[in-house]
């Protein structure tokens, strides 16, 4: 097996939404989703950004202490709730989505979501004082709604967070992040497409396991 190694730094899952603003708000609604908790009663856009901050924070705040799965635990189901991974895999494999059977579109969609929980967990596993605050929603259409918002860090340091929200079924789905301005999604749409041309999907799922392992063992991945 071909061995690849894909970029994942600090914000780097968050950074892997990113660039999608122009693109997502015309893609239709997928009934293909993951499995996710019980959607939350509260319908606002905003309201999905802050349970995400919230689980992030939790996460933090659980520190190394907690390990690694029970970071897991605090972040996956919130996560499965509030990203929606059907929009975002078709998005970061770009036209090599099309040429893929269902079975395969799951098999992606399951473990880009574990990979994407599996990195939050590896990163946001430290807490000093770090908060996030809303700075506004704006409604870009009556399904599609953007929420900016700021992290604060304890030198002083913010990073600004921009999330494309979209309501579909009754609730609002992420199904963009960009942090700071930059994003890396045409890196990974590049990277991906490149694995699936040159060895299959299989590998690139293997690969992203791989990826999976090296945080739950606690290592740093590099490009």
């Amino acid at each position: 097996m071909t061995k690849h190694a894909f970029s994942a730094p600090w914000l780097g899952a968050l950074l892997a939404f990113g660039a999608m603003v122009s693109t997502t708000a015309s893609v239709a609604a997928d009934p293909q989703k993951t499995a996710a908790a019980a959607p939350s009663t509260d319908s606002s856009a905003t309201a999905t950004v802050d349970r995400l901050h919230d689980a992030l924070i939790a996460s933090m705040k659980a520190g190394e202490e907690a390990g690694f799965d029970e970071r897991v635990a605090i972040l996956g189901p919130v996560v499965r709730d509030c990203l929606d991974f059907s929009i975002i895999s078709r998005l970061v494999l770009g036209r090599q989505w099309a040429k893929l059977s269902d079975e395969d579109r799951s098999r992606f969609i399951d473990t880009f979501s574990r990979y994407v929980i599996a990195d939050y967990a590896h990163e946001f596993k430290s807490f000093n004082g770090q908060n996030f605050e809303n700075i506004n929603e704006q409604e870009r259409k009556p399904t599609v709604h953007i929420v900016r918002s700021i992290l604060h860090t304890q030198s002083g340091k913010t990073h600004r967070f921009e999330y494309q929200i979209r309501q579909s079924q009754g609730q609002w789905w992420i199904v963009s992040i960009a942090v700071d301005g930059v994003s890396d999604l045409a890196t990974k749409r590049s990277q991906y497409a490149r694995v699936i041309q040159k060895d299959g999907l299989s590998t690139l799922i293997e690969t992203l396991e791989s990826r999976i392992d090296d945080f739950r063992k606690g290592r740093d991945v590099d490009d």
